[in-house]
C-alpha cells in the first residue's frame, strides 16, 4: 500500500506503460479476488470488484487509444499524422478524463478496507 500511495500521485503525468501496468495490476487484482470471493463478504467483494472493473474499462480504452496513435505514427504518412493529430485534439479530455476517473477509484480502494481484512460475519 505504501508503494501505491506513492506512485499514484504521479501517474497523471506518466507515460502509457506506467497507465498499462496500473491497469494490469487491476486486472491481476480483479483475478484473485473473484477466485477467493467465497472467502470474504459478498457486499465488500462487490464494491471491490466494481472499482476494479471500472479502472481495467477505463484504462483499456486508455490503452486501445495509445495503440491506435502508435499505429498512426508507424504509418508516417501526411494523412495518419492528420488522422493522428485530430484524434489527440478529440481524445484530449476524455483521456483526462479516464485518467483522473482511474485515480480516483484506485484512492477510494486504498483507502478503504480491502476485503480479505473484513470479518466474515459483515457477510
Amino acid at each position: 500500500v505504501n508503494v501505491c500511495a506513492w506512485v499514484l500521485p504521479r501517474l497523471p503525468a506518466a507515460d502509457a506503460e506506467a497507465w498499462h501496468a496500473l491497469r494490469i495490476a487491476a486486472k491481476q487484482l480483479r483475478h484473485g479476488l473473484d477466485f477467493l470471493a467465497p472467502l470474504w463478504p459478498d457486499r465488500a467483494v462487490a464494491h471491490y470488484r466494481r472499482h476494479l472493473a471500472a479502472i481495467q474499462r477505463r484504462l483499456g480504452r486508455l490503452q486501445d487509444w495509445e495503440n491506435v496513435a502508435h499505429r498512426l505514427r508507424d504509418q508516417g504518412t501526411p494523412e495518419s499524422a492528420k488522422v493522428q493529430r485530430w484524434l489527440e485534439r478529440s481524445h484530449s479530455r476524455r483521456v483526462v478524463r479516464w485518467r483522473r476517473k482511474s485515480l480516483e477509484d484506485a484512492h477510494e480502494l486504498l483507502a478503504q478496507k480491502p476485503p480479505w481484512k473484513r470479518s466474515r460475519a459483515a457477510k
